[in-house]
């Protein structure tokens, strides 16, 4: 039976129908945390961190600008991150970085938004599309239009836009299975990515600040209660059942603005606010629901005196 290299996951098994389960079509090992600000100042810097040793090392300054409550998505190879402008603000302009390389990927013009974007919150069916779901009522001000839009992260090309069934005006958190995204701001959003159709969705969080932790096992989790910051335990959302779960304290707490990695079996939280814009670290494993804050090894690096609202990406 021949396994071949595959742009939705690391590897695609070819014979008897079968399609490798979803947490072993990418076996992660790397994350990323770009942008963010720090006492309204935004950054244009990257870091990576290896799954292997904790360890987390500057790029410097990949970003083509600087990118702050914000979000983004990535295929195996390419990292978009979205809204780029000052604190506040919002804009239709796309940043890149290469993750095979760890330089600054050549941007096109296709790769911005059809709309200008704040707040937003991103949810992506493997490694394949991605959707953009916009805040209008951006609580850091400005005019960001309140309509989401899909990137197609094959020919990396924004594409069309549609209608969001409710105002998001906390900002946008969100976490996703390969079939289904979870949105949630004022407004909860459940979003099914085969017929792009929206409902109603459950009580994912408690606001759009407590920003959304991944999983590949059926798990979604995100802040029980705070906004900015106030985060004290994390709601684990069942997404089979579609029930909550249980509730587990935060390795790091009173944390909001988060920047979250998934990870294959563990991941980090990469920078937040707790009443300041920090670089703390958190490495949390999703079979035990439990994790530790790390310290300076962890730590996002580069001389940001903080980095919240920024955003996380990940590869094999």
């Amino acid at each position: 039976m021949p396994i071949v290299t595959s742009q939705r996951g690391t590897t695609a098994v070819i014979g008897r129908g079968y399609r490798t389960p979803y947490k072993y079509r990418q076996i992660i090992t790397t994350g990323y945390v770009a942008g963010g600000y720090a006492n309204s100042v935004p950054w244009r810097n990257v870091n990576y961190v290896v799954a292997a040793t904790d360890t987390t090392t500057s790029l410097g300054d990949l970003l083509q600008t600087t990118h702050n409550y914000t979000s983004g998505a990535h295929n195996r190879d390419h990292a978009f991150m979205w809204g780029g402008s000052a604190v506040p603000g919002v804009s239709g302009y796309t940043s890149c970085f290469n993750m095979r390389t760890n330089t600054t990927l050549t941007k096109t013009s296709a790769m911005d938004s059809p709309v200008n974007i704040g707040d937003c919150a991103t949810v992506q069916r493997d490694l394949d599309y991605a959707w953009v779901f916009n805040c209008a009522a951006n609580p850091t001000g400005s005019a960001a239009v309140d309509t989401p839009h899909r990137f197609n992260l094959v020919t990396e090309q924004s594409s069309s836009t549609f209608t969001i069934i409710g105002a998001l005006t906390q900002g946008g958190g969100a976490h996703y299975t390969d079939t289904d995204g979870y949105i949630w701001g004022a407004q909860k959003i459940k979003f099914n990515f085969a017929t792009e159709t929206q409902t109603a969705g459950g009580n994912y969080a408690n606001h759009g600040q407590q920003k959304g932790l991944p999983s590949k096992i059926g798990f979604g989790y995100a802040g029980n209660e705070g906004s900015y910051n106030g985060g004290n335990s994390l709601r684990k959302w069942n997404q089979v059942t579609d029930v909550l779960q249980s509730t587990i304290a935060k390795p790091v707490t009173n944390c909001g603005e988060e920047n979250f990695t998934q990870g294959q079996d563990h991941q980090y939280m990469l920078g937040s606010y707790d009443g300041a814009q920090n670089n703390r670290a958190w490495r949390f494993t999703y079979a035990t629901d439990s994790g530790f804050e790390g310290g300076a090894t962890m730590q996002p690096k580069g001389g940001q005196s903080g980095r919240s609202s920024g955003h996380c990406f990940w590869r094999d």
